[in-house]
């Protein structure tokens, strides 16, 4: 889903679309959300990626939503949520490079369980995501910013 206006209008349909409906469509492309309508809508709001919420009349009833690009569900792929398997035979036959981000915050754990919590993430990143490169900041806080410079460069190799 986008505020702006895509390149390709033709993969994209603009609808005005309510909470309820946002939510409905986030869990056709990932997976049925565990958190309430309410929930996601605040964190929604609460980036603004999706831009301000405006209201409109719909069968004399007053609706609040957002106008959207939505993509067209008839030009999505594999339904990575129903069938896992095809996706991943799709990945290992068709060269391409996956990359994942694993980071540990900053904390007082040794530095063997720090390792080991950071191998763990590294291994489900390979394993699950089928990602062929992956990339870590073993100290850095959620709210940190990717230094890109330092990102790319700092590569964990044979884990």
């Amino acid at each position: 889903m986008h505020v702006n206006r895509p390149l390709n209008v033709t993969l994209f349909q603009h609808i005005f679309l309510a909470s309820v409906q946002q939510k409905s469509i986030l869990e056709k492309r990932f997976r049925p959300a565990t958190n309430s309508t309410k929930q996601i809508e605040g964190w929604i709001n609460s980036c603004n990626a999706w831009g301000e919420r405006t209201a409109m009349k719909s069968n004399g009833k007053r609706l609040e939503g957002r106008w959207l690009w939505v993509f067209l569900d008839k030009h999505l792929g594999i339904n990575v949520t129903e069938d896992l398997v095809k996706y991943e035979q799709h990945c290992r036959h068709h060269p391409m490079t996956t990359i994942g981000y694993a980071r540990k915050s900053k904390g007082k754990e040794r530095i063997n369980t720090r390792c080991n919590l950071l191998s763990e993430m590294i291994h489900r990143l390979r394993t699950r995501s089928l990602c062929t490169k992956v990339y870590i900041s073993s100290c850095c806080d959620a709210k940190e910013t990717i230094n890109i410079t330092w990102h790319w460069s700092r590569t964990v190799m044979g884990i």
